[in-house]
């Protein structure tokens, strides 16, 4: 039966809105499928309008519609998630998908009353802190409301209310200081009061910063005109307690007390002062408030200390006092005082009992230090001209004491004339690389490596043995060294001393003297076992100290500047008196030659692992046994020549002097080599030396000069 247009056509509609019904329906049951589906359904709705050239004519209008469309159903699946790029990739333009779009989650409500509520919790452990009673709540609560106020925009209000809250308390606690009378025993009482006051605010502020420790490192670190809460706690104390005039009056007036007994030689609680005068440092009025009227004191008291000592004591006797109470100014201002202080402290102690009197000083008391050759007074004065403003030119002014001293030697008339020309007038300069600096006026000492100057250092210290009795001396280039023994006058007890573990104690002019196990003897370090163990450590912290330097100017200067620097500080440590301590024991001089390798690395910049013997080898060095051998040659030398003092000259003998033969051991300049008994006596001197010595060729031995000899032994 035929049918109509219409009626085709509206079956055609028909179908076609059921089957995209069901396709839609189809496609939100599906999970992350859609692609394939709608290309299928694309193409049964095309075969099925293809029949009819109406039908494909609506169809073809209906498409080109919903081409128009925006396609987000692609993006979102039937569960709410985001389907996969590449099923976005793989679709055609033209498909349907839904969109669904979520809110944001919103931040939790709080409830009305939760600022009220937390800040009273909050205050409630602040008032606890205060009054050192037990806070309800724990730490971790506390700090997790700070950070929740803050979180939720409240920080200014938190900051605001706790300024508010530590204020009312500073301002309670100044009432206790009103009212206290002003003699001198309140005063320490109120030392210790406002001290305790200050130690009370300290241990406070630090357990509320604790608790408060998100605001601190959140809102006070974005808003730089804000203070940190430790800050805020400082400007309150001292806005509050110490500006105040009777308080801080009190308080300065007391340390000044307290410091002027402690100088007049009582004892005093130094911790207090430390604790006072570091609280005036925190609060940044030490030297507005302190530091001015304690300059002020000091000057007033020494200047009149200055003014009667130097007309009641001797010269001696007042030098030492000075250098006594510079002493205690650097102890007090180590232990407890504020380093700017230093300098203005020490300046003014010095002007007030040295620069003020140096011409009294010379005039009364230096021609009968000469006279009475007493050095070491001499040698304090020295010392105390040198830290005073012109205190060396004027000393040198009394240069003619010296010329006197010498008349004494014979030296008169012309001579003494000569020396007067040569001495003074004299210019000095420093030249580096071939450039010379400024010309200056030499003031003091005499011109180091002209054949004058080792006679006029004699002309010094020749006399020295004049005023020494009952003892001995030994007088070197740069050193002088006084020894003595007395013999013990008295015979009894001597069986229980010989038997006694414990060595009796000497002593003399009432005084005991002190037994040590080690003692410095010009720059050597001798034990009482003579292991030498102590040197050899002596001698490891010099090297590496020298190590040191030149590992942090080695970036800047060449290797053979570093072999200049190294011999100028580093091998001197390793051969002085080395012939004394190198009967110390091998593994304490292998540390030595530890050192040595490392620093040759170091000047060649080799890597850790390079062989020693390479290290040596391309620098030309030795190493430490075969330097210390060197030096013992040297030394053996020079005593069989009688260039050492004669008991160094009878520890060698010549084989010549002990056999009437001719042998050729006799005729060779051999020296004997006594039988060792004993290993330690075969790492001695008196065995090593000789046989070293005898090692050496014939044209060595014989060398007629010292010169001569260190060429051909460095050969």
């Amino acid at each position: 039966m035929p049918f109509s247009n219409a009626t085709r056509k509206k079956a055609s509609h028909d179908q076609q809105d059921t089957e995209r019904s069901q396709r839609k329906r189809r496609v939100s049951g599906e999970n992350r499928q859609g692609l394939a589906g709608l290309k299928r359904h694309k193409q049964e709705d095309s075969d099925f309008c293809h029949s009819d050239p109406a039908h494909h004519s609506s169809s073809q209008m209906d498409e080109s519609v919903n081409s128009r469309k925006p396609n987000f159903s692609a993006l979102v699946g039937s569960n709410g998630l985001t389907n996969r790029a590449s099923s976005l990739a793989n679709s055609k333009p033209g498909t349907a998908k839904k969109l669904v779009i979520k809110n944001f989650k919103g931040k939790p409500k709080l409830h009305d009353n939760y600022k009220e509520e937390t800040w009273m919790k909050l205050r409630g452990a602040v008032d606890a802190i205060h009054k050192s009673t037990s806070i309800k709540y724990s730490l971790e609560e506390l700090y997790q409301a700070v950070e929740n106020m803050c979180s939720h925009k409240m920080a200014v209000m938190l900051y605001d209310s706790l300024k508010v809250v530590c204020e009312e308390h500073i301002k309670h606690q100044i009432t206790q200081f009103k009212g206290n009378s002003g003699d001198e025993l309140d005063s320490v009482l109120f030392l210790r009061k406002i001290n305790k006051c200050w130690q009370d605010h300290c241990r406070q502020m630090i357990m509320i910063r604790s608790i408060f420790l998100f605001l601190d490192r959140t809102y006070v670190l974005q808003n730089s005109m804000v203070s940190s809460l430790w800050d805020m706690g400082l400007d309150l104390f001292r806005q509050h307690i110490i500006s105040d005039t009777s308080v801080q009056t009190k308080t300065v007036d007391g340390l000044l007390l307290l410091i002027e007994r402690e100088r007049n030689g009582e004892m005093v609680d130094r911790s207090l002062l430390k604790s006072l005068l570091g609280m005036l440092s925190d609060l940044q009025i030490y030297k507005e408030a302190f530091e001015v009227r304690f300059l002020q004191e000091t000057e007033r008291l020494y200047a009149a200390e200055g003014q009667r000592l130097m007309q009641e004591r001797e010269i001696a006797e007042y030098l030492h006092h000075v250098d006594k109470r510079l002493e205690e100014e650097q102890d007090r201002l180590m232990f407890y005082m504020d380093q700017s202080t230093q300098k203005p402290l020490v300046s003014c102690v010095e002007k007030q009992l040295l620069g003020e009197h140096l011409v009294n000083i010379l005039q009364k008391g230096l021609h009968q230090l000469l006279d009475e050759n007493r050095t070491d007074d001499l040698k304090l004065m020295y010392n105390l001209f040198a830290k005073v403003k012109a205190g060396l030119e004027t000393l040198c002014q009394h240069w003619g004491d010296y010329i006197k001293k010498m008349s004494r030697y014979g030296i008169q008339g012309s001579a003494l004339n000569w020396f007067q020309s040569y001495l003074p007038g004299r210019k000095h300069c420093t030249s580096i690389n071939g450039v010379s600096s400024a010309f200056h006026q030499v003031k003091y000492g005499v011109p180091q490596g002209s054949i004058l100057g080792p006679l006029l250092f004699l002309l010094y210290v020749n006399d020295m043995p004049e005023c020494l009795q009952s003892c001995d001396i030994s007088m070197y280039a740069d050193d002088t060294v006084i020894y003595f023994s007395h013999k013990n006058s008295t015979n009894i007890g001597t069986n229980k001393r010989l038997t006694n573990c414990n060595p009796p104690r000497l002593t003399v002019n009432g005084v005991n003297i002190k037994t040590c196990d080690k003692y410095t003897y010009l720059g050597v370090v001798i034990d009482r076992q003579l292991n030498w163990k102590d040197q050899v450590k002596a001698v490891l912290g010099k090297l590496r100290r020298s190590s040191f330097m030149m590992k942090h100017v080695s970036p800047f200067i060449s290797t053979s500047a570093l072999c200049t620097l190294y011999n100028a500080i580093f091998l001197p440590h390793i051969t002085y008196a080395c012939t004394a301590w190198d009967t110390a024991p091998d593994q304490d001089l292998q540390k030595i030659q530890r050192m040595q390798n490392r620093a040759g690395k170091l000047i060649l910049k080799a890597p850790y692992r390079t062989p020693s013997i390479e290290v040596l080898t391309r620098l030309g060095w030795k190493d430490i046994k075969a330097t210390h051998k060197h030096y013992e040659i040297m030394l053996v030398y020079k005593a069989i020549n009688n260039k050492l003092p004669h008991y160094m000259r009878q520890m060698f003998a010549y084989c010549s002097e002990q056999s009437t033969r001719s042998t050729r051991q006799s005729t060779s300049n051999k020296l004997v080599v006594p039988k060792p008994h004993l290993e330690s006596f075969r790492r001695s001197l008196a065995y090593r030396g000789p046989t070293a010595w005898n090692s050496l060729p014939v044209d060595i031995r014989t060398a007629p000069t010292l010169a001569s000899f260190k060429r051909l032994l460095k050969r």
